[in-house]
């Protein structure tokens, strides 16, 4: 970013400071309109990402200021009643289904242990010039709650979680989004799940954003996101990411917080996949590609575990950083690939002291040019980092989880059960011909 650009950003942000009133947002313009947009002084272009692959480079998203227009109510109240009453939701017991769509108003749930089921209707808001709609949904000091089954789209805010515990956001498009589409705050036992987000600021926010209570218990699982300046933010202890698949994004997955899982996603087109503040985390069975900074980034923690992941065309596969002059330490890397990266490990702090192998088998590392004398698949010289970071047994080649090796086994069990059963189709048709063609002999 020039200098003229931070100055002119400067200057949004103070107006927003000072009035309260309105936002930076961005939207994704479509390929045509990318290549033929110019900029203007209302108008913010970010930096384009370097690419290290042959992947299509991310769209750019444009930064502009908006305003915010609030709606009227439909509140689920806590007596279990409607207002108003012609609104297109019906009650069935504790499970309020949409019979139509909710244009231009805001949905506000009051009720505790209930289902919002919008059976594939949408919550739709507006964005007129430089104007978004307030507010989709809102959940505030209420439990066991479940939205499930609707789109949401065209607000500032799309889904606005505050105080609550057991809730669950499943099966929901979040759409055009000016600021956060999913955000929660101050909340505990949250599910996010099989959800699809696309072309928002934020797209799923865990956090306590107000100072209220701590967040614990998060699972974010399934969610396909994609065109966001960040896309799962959590600062949320004994928690879980999994199995997301997250494309066209600058951060991907940032995570704050202790004794956490980030396991399974798909990572693609950014800055950075994976950035984690905090120890005792478990990262592992993620497949991250073509990232500008890196593929994953510590900030401050220790004692993490970072295993079968490949890492590949991406700026530095693994950077740890010296925040503060906290030291990452006494984390432990192994059965990782690391493959066509400009620089596999940044170290930051030359005292930071890490493990890069389980006391038999380290990482494949795609750089590695020694050789295996023996045979066992392990090089015969340690990958050297730095002083306190040696891969003492490099793989020769990359390393395959037990499901991938079962999924191949099953392939090449297939392959061989049809080649099997054709030879077997083939010799009966054979001698089923010679039986027809065999004469019968003169009495």
């Amino acid at each position: 970013m020039n200098g003229g650009t931070k100055i002119a950003l400067g200057v949004i942000l103070g107006v927003v400071l000072a009035f309260s009133v309105a936002g930076i947002s961005y939207y994704f313009p479509s390929s045509n309109e990318q290549s033929s947009a110019t900029q203007t002084d209302e108008t913010l272009s970010l930096p384009s990402f370097s690419v290290t692959s042959t992947k299509e480079a991310p769209r750019q998203p444009i930064y502009s200021m908006y305003f915010s227009t609030k709606l009227s109510n439909i509140t689920l109240r806590e007596d279990g009643t409607i207002e108003p009453q012609d609104a297109p939701i019906q009650r069935d017991g504790d499970v309020y289904t949409l019979i139509d769509d909710v244009v231009n108003r805001t949905v506000r749930v009051e009720r505790d242990n209930v289902v919002i089921d919008g059976a594939g209707h949408s919550i739709q808001g507006f964005i007129t010039n430089a104007r978004y709609a307030a507010d989709g949904i809102v959940l505030q000091d209420i439990s066991n709650v479940t939205l499930m089954n609707m789109e949401v789209t065209q607000f500032w805010s799309g889904v606005s979680v505050t105080s609550c515990s057991d809730i669950t956001i499943t099966g929901t498009n979040v759409t055009d989004i000016g600021s956060k589409a999913i955000m929660f705050d101050s909340c505990n036992s949250i599910v996010v799940s099989d959800n699809t987000v696309d072309n928002v600021a934020v797209a799923i926010e865990i956090g306590n954003l107000t100072g209220r209570s701590e967040t614990v218990n998060s699972m974010v699982a399934r969610n396909s996101i994609t065109n966001a300046a960040q896309g799962i933010t959590m600062d949320s202890s004994f928690s879980t990411i999994t199995e997301n698949s997250v494309g066209n994004i600058y951060l991907q997955i940032g995570a704050r917080g202790n004794q956490t899982t980030i396991s399974k996603n798909r990572l693609v087109n950014g800055i950075s996949g994976i950035m984690i503040t905090g120890s005792n985390y478990s990262v592992y069975g993620n497949s991250v590609t073509n990232f500008s900074e890196s593929g994953i980034t510590f900030n401050v923690g220790a004692n993490s575990s970072i295993y079968e992941n490949d890492v590949s065309c991406s700026e530095s596969a693994i950077i740890i950083r010296n925040s503060g002059g906290s030291v990452i330490e006494q984390c432990t890397f192994y059965h990782n690939n690391f493959v066509n990266n400009t620089q596999t490990v940044q170290v930051e702090s030359p005292s930071s002291q890490n493990y890069w192998d389980n006391g038999s088998e380290g990482n494949y590392w795609s750089n590695y040019n020694e050789t295996d004398s023996n045979g066992d698949g392990v090089g015969d010289i340690s990958y050297v980092i730095d002083d306190n970071n040696i891969d003492r047994y490099p793989l020769m080649s990359r390393y395959e989880t037990v499901q991938q090796s079962n999924q191949l086994l099953w392939v090449h069990l297939g392959i061989l059960g049809l080649a099997a059963f054709g030879v077997i189709v083939m010799g009966i048709t054979l001698v089923s011909g010679r039986t027809k063609s065999k004469p019968t002999s003169e009495k």
